[in-house]
C-alpha cells in the first residue's frame, strides 16, 4: 500500500495504527503511478503531527526496543532516513507497571552488603584490660593490697627480731613469750615462708573483692548488655576476663612479695632463727606457688560472682567459702580432738578440713610438711584447682543458658 505525500494526516494515522511494523522508507508516486526513488523525510513544519485526540496503543518494552533498532537501521543508500525515525507522541508515553517485562526480575541487582567486623581475641582482651584499669576503684584496691601486704610483713618480721633480741639477752630465771624456744638456725622457718604467711590473709581478702567485682559489677550495673552486644561470644568474654584477672594478680603479688622480702631481709639480715636463703628450690616453690594459689582462688571467686551475678552476694559467699569456712572447720577440729588421738570420726573431720580450698592451697607455702598432713604442696594446689574448675564450669553453663 502506497501513501501519497500530499496527505500527511493519513500518513500519521497509518503510523499510529501499526507501531510495531515501521516502514524503512517513505516512497512517493508520480501522477502516472510509477514509483520514484525514496525521498528524505520532511522535517520542521512539513512533518505530520498526530492528532491530539488519537489513542496511543500500549507497547511492551521489548517491542519498543526492537522498533528502535529497526528505525536506527532504516537508512536508504541515498542517505534518506525513514519517517518512522521521527519521534511521535506514542513513543513518549511510558509503559505501565503491568507491562514491565519479566526479564527485570531475573536481572542481577548489585546489593550493598554490610561487612561484619572481625572479632579478634586480642582485641577483646585489650578492651577488658582497658575496662578494668580505666576506673579508679581498681587502682585503689591494688594500691591497698600492696600497702597492706608490705605493712603486715614488715610488722611480722619486726616482731620476730624483737623476739630474737629477748632470747639473746635472756638471763637465768627470765620468762617471756619466746623464752621456752631454743634459738637456733632456722627455728622460725624460711623468710619466704614468713613473707607469704604474713601477706596471705588480708591480701587474699582484698584480691577476692576485685575478682568478684570484675564480673558481678557488670551484671549489677547492667553494663553486661553492652559488653555482650560488642562481644556476643560469651565464652570469649569470660576467658578474657579470667586472663586479665590472672595477669593482674600475678604482677601485683609479685611486686608485693618482692617489696616485702626486700624490707624483711633488711630487718632480719643479722637474724639467726630465720633462714634468709632465697636461691633455693624450696624458696622459689613457696614464692611461685603462692602466686599460683592466689590466681586459683581469684578464679574460684570469679566463678562465684558469675553464678550469683550480684556484687554483695558474690563477695559474701566468696569470703565465706575461702576465709570463714576454713576457720570454722579448724575451730571444730580443735574442739573435737581435745588433745586426744585422731581416730574415727575425729580423723575424718581433720582430713576433710585438708580438702577445703584455702587449706589445700596453703600447703604449697610451707617449707616443712605438717604432721599428719595427707596432701603435699602440689597436691594441695591440685585440689584448689579442682575447686576453681568446678566453679568456672558452672559459671560458663549459667552464662550460656541464662539471659542477661
Amino acid at each position: 500500500m502506497s501513501m501519497s505525500k500530499s496527505d500527511p494526516v493519513a500518513n500519521a494515522e497509518a503510523q499510529a495504527g501499526a507501531p510495531n511494523q515501521p516502514e524503512p522508507s517513505v516512497a512517493t508516486t508520480d501522477p502516472g503511478g510509477a514509483p520514484t526513488h525514496p525521498q528524505t523525510a520532511p522535517t520542521g513544519s512539513d512533518t505530520a503531527s498526530p492528532s491530539p485526540t488519537s489513542v496511543t496503543p500500549e507497547v511492551s518494552l521489548t517491542e519498543t526496543a526492537t522498533s528502535a533498532a529497526v528505525d536506527a537501521s532504516a537508512v536508504t543508500p541515498s542517505g534518506a532516513v525513514a519517517a518512522a525515525d521521527e519521534p511521535t507522541a506514542a513513543d513518549s508515553v511510558p509503559a505501565s507497571d503491568s507491562d514491565q517485562p519479566a526479564a527485570d526480575q531475573s536481572t542481577p541487582v548489585a546489593t550493598k552488603t554490610r561487612r561484619t567486623p572481625h572479632l579478634s581475641f586480642f582485641g577483646v582482651l585489650r578492651s577488658e584490660w582497658i575496662k578494668l584499669f580505666s576506673i579508679r576503684s581498681t587502682w585503689w584496691i591494688l594500691a591497698c593490697l600492696v600497702v597492706v601486704n608490705v605493712g603486715i610483713c614488715v610488722f611480722a618480721t619486726s616482731m620476730i627480731r624483737l623476739a630474737e633480741t629477748q632470747m639473746r639477752n635472756a638471763g637465768v630465771g627470765q620468762t617471756g613469750p619466746m623464752m621456752d624456744v631454743e634459738l637456733k638456725p632456722g627455728v622460725f622457718g624460711m623468710l619466704s615462708e614468713l613473707v607469704t604467711s604474713a601477706t596471705s590473709f588480708l591480701g587474699e581478702l582484698i584480691f577476692i573483692v576485685l575478682a568478684v567485682l570484675i564480673i558481678a559489677n557488670e551484671y549489677s550495673s547492667g553494663m553486661i548488655r553492652s559488653t555482650l552486644v560488642v562481644v556476643p561470644r560469651r565464652a570469649m568474654m569470660l576467658v578474657t576476663k579470667m586472663i586479665v584477672l590472672a595477669v593482674t594478680g600475678a604482677v601485683v603479688f609479685a611486686v608485693s612479695l618482692a617489696a616485702s622480702w626486700a624490707l624483711s631481709y633488711l630487718i632480719l639480715r643479722q637474724s639467726i632463727g630465720v633462714d634468709l636463703t632465697l636461691n633455693s628450690p624450696t624458696s622459689w616453690r613457696i614464692l611461685g606457688g603462692f602466686i599460683i594459689e592466689m590466681i586459683l582462688i581469684a578464679w574460684l571467686c570469679f566463678g562465684l560472682g558469675a553464678i550469683l551475678r550480684s556484687s554483695a552476694a558474690g563477695i559474701g559467699v566468696s569470703v565465706g567459702c575461702v576465709v570463714v569456712l576454713p576457720m570454722i572447720m579448724s575451730f571444730i577440729s580443735s574442739a573435737a580432738l581435745g588433745g586426744g588421738e585422731t581416730t574415727g570420726w575425729r580423723k575424718t573431720l581433720v582430713d576433710a578440713q585438708s580438702f577445703l580450698p584455702t587449706t589445700a592451697g596453703s600447703m604449697v607455702t610451707q617449707s616443712q610438711p605438717q604432721p599428719g598432713a595427707i596432701l603435699g604442696p602440689w597436691e594441695g594446689i591440685g585440689v584448689l584447682g579442682v575447686w576453681a574448675a568446678v566453679a568456672l564450669v558452672i559459671a560458663f553453663i549459667v552464662t550460656y543458658r541464662r539471659d542477661v
